[in-house]
């Protein structure tokens, strides 16, 4: 018997290919006000392609997440996808834009996560608006207590440890990371209820 992980996969699989203009309804569309303050075109800028984003993702085994990565990643970065002007080919080469010397981290969820149906409801809360790597936590810009602002921007996530956000935990540091996007790889989604519970303490 097919197991539920399976047809799950294949589900994913099925959409990502053949409904290129599907969007996770969750992931919001337009920059919210916050995003536009920090992400807001200007003249600095890096343009980076997003098959070594992708691939990198995928040989780690996050197979799942480099398929949404493929096609929705300039969706989920504040103005990724737009261009300076002029800049011709990042039109013609599947790139996303990040303005302001800015950090988005991509924290991605194990394949396994993705069999509750509830977890795609949640997806915009695993894209951080800040540079969260290994020697942050080392060196204590990252520490227990620092709130970070995800790319809904309605919600934020909470470091509560060495290498743990909303409880749970890196598996995979810097599966990419050229300085502009990092991806780790966790144990499962986030739930921005735990911050919002964090609040209440």
């Amino acid at each position: 018997m097919v197991s539920k992980y399976t047809l799950a996969l294949v589900l994913v699989i099925v959409l990502v290919h053949t409904l290129p203009t599907f969007q996770l309804s969750a992931i919001p569309t337009q920059p919210r006000e916050e995003h536009i303050l920090m992400f807001k075109p200007s003249d600095t800028n890096a343009i980076i392609e997003v098959d070594g984003i992708i691939k990198a993702v995928w040989d780690a085994g996050f197979k799942i997440m480099s398929l949404i990565l493929q096609n929705h990643l300039r969706t989920v970065v504040p103005f990724g996808g737009t261009y300076p002007a002029g800049c011709r080919l990042c039109y013609a080469t599947d790139s996303v834009t990040i303005y302001n010397n800015n950090t988005i981290t991509i924290f991605a969820p194990v394949d396994e996560s993705f069999s509750d149906d509830e977890n795609w409801k949640v997806l915009e809360y695993q894209f951080v608006t800040a540079r969260v790597d290994k020697e942050g936590f080392d060196s204590g810009s990252v520490q227990r207590g620092v709130e970070l602002l995800t790319c809904d921007s309605y919600c934020k996530v909470l470091v509560n440890g060495y290498g743990s956000i909303n409880n749970v935990n890196i598996t995979h540091w810097n599966i990419y990371n050229d300085g502009h996007i990092i991806v780790h790889g966790v144990q499962n989604f986030f739930n921005c209820n735990f911050w919002k519970s964090s609040k209440n303490i």
